[in-house]
């Protein structure tokens, strides 16, 4: 049986977007990479993270902007940095919401939010 990754949907829906919008765009042909793409846009590549959320909850979404991994029997969390990666596609599978988010000088916080409604308490 095929699956497609919730990953996969979002990468799909960047690749588009760009190529839309007459950018190039390069996948990595390796899987270890820091980066799902690269956009090339007046000459100059910018390497791009990925981001998708299935729902919108609370009236937010909530993107993990870090990368998760299992190896000797544990899960590590490690943040990415301005090193590593330019920019994150963030896309929403429920709204077809898409976003770019250009990260300040260093390292790059775990999560992003994303409000759609003013917060309950005002």
């Amino acid at each position: 049986m095929n699956t497609v990754s919730i990953g996969d949907i979002g990468e799909m829906q960047a690749l588009a977007k760009f190529a839309t919008n007459l950018i190039n765009v390069s996948k990595p042909l390796m899987n270890n990479a820091r980066y799902d793409l690269i956009i090339d846009i007046d000459n100059k590549l910018y390497r791009v993270q990925v981001k998708t959320v299935q729902c919108v909850k609370d009236g937010k979404m909530e993107f993990a902007t870090k990368t998760t991994n299992y190896t000797k029997g544990s899960w590590s969390s490690n943040a990415y940095s301005t090193n590593e990666v330019d920019l994150f596609f963030l896309y929403c599978v429920e709204t077809g919401w898409c976003g770019l988010f250009i990260p300040e000088e260093g390292e790059i916080q775990k999560s992003l939010t994303i409000r759609l409604e003013l917060p309950k308490n005002g």
